[in-house]
């Protein structure tokens, strides 16, 4: 177990190392939503392949259950970005206590928000030494948003005159619910936003709309979002300048690849890093697997978990910077 004295939480989890002399260590970082260790999602179980091929190559790694998952303590639905950020940095401490692990050779590897979390912790610390960006935002969040149910929706079905309009009221939306403060409720004009955005959608009959609006209302109060909305990843990658690896598929339509990898590379030159690559993997969705059409409806249905190409792109960039002593 791994405490997380700060916020009197125990994070459980599983480190798994190689024979012989561990090059370097990383920690896996899962997405948004509940996920355990394995960041199991539709009887696929991502990490443990990362884990077990990273493992195999040289390198340590530790997986967690996240918050209120499996073996973890702590309430996931009062938790932030932030607070997750906050179990990572209790994760580098407790890695950097094994003996056996070079504590100048530990990085973050994270998946979607874990992409966003991985910058987060290391705008904090100067005893990273890599991060791999799976998926990772480049654009603000609200941007982001906007971008994802467009596509989403796109691939539903939904006209896309009537995407072009939902477009233009999620951008009113987020900037309403960002002009508030963290703690303060929604007022009625949100309320007419969520509720315009769904109607202009014009899925379901007006029972089932209002029963969407509601949803999403009650989704968007959540501390979470609240916090992610504001999400700017500029703020962080501003303050580091690790080595970084950069990897979307073309078919993602949770982060879409271009915008993402684009907002990452322009960050990245801005801010002078020495060492990062930008690599867009063709036909591979949000979770990496080989698509042709990267529906969120066909995770479940591949039989494919995480592609190899990905992973050996993810050893043969980090076999370019450790080796084994």
């Amino acid at each position: 177990m791994i405490a997380n004295q700060f916020a009197n939480v125990s994070l459980a989890g599983t480190l798994t190392k190689p024979f012989g002399k561990i090059k370097a260590a990383a920690i896996l970082i899962t997405g948004s939503g509940a996920q355990d260790r394995d960041s199991t999602i539709l009887g696929h179980k991502p990490f443990a392949v990362i884990a077990d091929h990273l493992t195999k190559q040289g390198y340590a790694v530790l997986r967690l259950d996240d918050r209120g998952v499996g073996g973890s303590t702590g309430n996931p639905m009062t938790a932030t970005s932030a607070d997750f950020a906050e179990d990572i940095n209790a994760a580098i401490d407790f890695l950097k206590q094994q003996t056996d692990i070079p504590r100048n050779k530990i990085g973050l590897i994270g998946h979607s928000e874990g992409g966003m979390i991985a910058p987060m912790v290391a705008a904090q610390r100067k005893d990273i030494a890599f991060m791999i960006l799976l998926a990772g935002p480049g654009v603000k969040a609200t941007e982001l948003m906007i971008q994802q149910r467009f596509d989403i929706y796109a691939q539903a079905g939904i006209p896309r005159d009537r995407l072009i309009q939902s477009k233009a009221i999620d951008r009113q939306l987020y900037n309403a619910i960002n002009a508030l403060s963290s703690d303060q409720p929604f007022d009625q004009e949100i309320t007419k936003l969520i509720e315009k955005s769904i109607r202009i959608l014009d899925i379901g009959n007006e029972e089932e709309r209002a029963i969407q609006a509601n949803a999403l209302k009650a989704q968007y109060s959540l501390p979470w979002f609240r916090y992610f909305f504001r999400y700017d990843p500029e703020e962080y990658l501003s303050k580091t300048k690790l080595p970084v690896l950069a990897v979307n598929g073309s078919l993602d339509i949770q982060i879409e690849s271009k915008a993402n990898l684009k907002g990452l590379e322009q960050l990245f030159k801005k801010y002078q890093y020495p060492d990062f690559e930008i690599v867009e993997l063709d036909k591979l969705n949000h979770l990496f697997q080989k698509t042709e059409t990267g529906s969120v409806d066909e995770y479940g249905l591949l039989r494919e978990t995480f592609a190899n190409n990905a992973l050996m792109l993810m050893s043969n960039w980090l076999d370019k910077r450790f080796y084994a002593e």
